[in-house]
């Protein structure tokens, strides 16, 4: 027993458990694996309090420390509440790790370790599976676009140059005829009466400018 609690108590093991604890966590939040991290990064946190706790080293409320912690990180990724929740839970953690270990030099040097590894994982992770993360399942990636089909309001630039008859008075809005289609248009301001024929000089959008023909 004293030897398996010097071990999980060495400086190197140390760094290894609060690594794999915290890139268990934080890999659940990104890949959300069916919590296989989870349990792999909460079996490392409890590994590393249990070997302090058996060293004499921790005790109740620095495990507890750290299970508010944990709460609270959690909290912010459920509640908007501009990271707040999330620094008191860091707080927590670092607290609860730091006194658990006796409060050494050695568990700073091991949590800032671990911590520079985690950060280096998350990036190499993020980089090269970021295809498999937990947000791409709530991000739109189709392109709406005309040539996929998608069209998002009538396309009426073929009506440029076409010309037509006014079936209602402009005034400046109205009705044009073009072969057998009805078009609402408008005119730059001018008056057109019924009956005129009418160019189109402009189409933005659903907007359809005409001019009269003076003949």
């Amino acid at each position: 027993m004293d030897t398996l609690v010097n071990m999980l108590t060495s400086p190197i093991l140390c760094i290894l458990l609060l690594y794999i604890g915290t890139m268990g966590i934080v890999l659940e939040m990104l890949f959300v694996k069916r919590g296989l991290f989870a349990i792999l990064g909460f079996a490392s946190f409890g590994l590393y309090f249990w070997g302090q706790f058996a060293a004499g080293y921790a005790y109740y409320s620095h495990i507890t420390l750290f299970v508010i912690g944990i709460v609270l990180i959690l909290l912010e990724l459920v509640v908007i509440n501009f990271g707040i929740s999330g620094i008191a839970g860091g707080i927590c953690i670092y607290a609860g790790i730091v006194m658990a270990g006796g409060d050494s030099d050695d568990i700073r040097f091991a949590i800032v370790a671990a911590l520079l590894l985690s950060i280096v994982t998350v990036i190499i992770a993020i980089r090269f599976f970021k295809q498999h993360m937990t947000w791409n399942r709530f991000v739109l990636r189709d392109q709406l676009t005309t040539e996929e089909g998608y069209i998002s309001s009538p396309d009426y630039s073929y009506l440029w140059k076409q010309r037509g008859i006014a079936i209602t008075p402009l005034r400046p809005a109205g009705t044009v005829i073009f072969g057998e289609e009805r078009v609402d248009v408008v005119t730059q301001g001018d008056f057109i009466p019924s009956g005129s024929e009418v160019e189109v000089t402009q189409v933005e959008g659903v907007r359809i400018v005409v001019t009269q023909i003076h003949k």
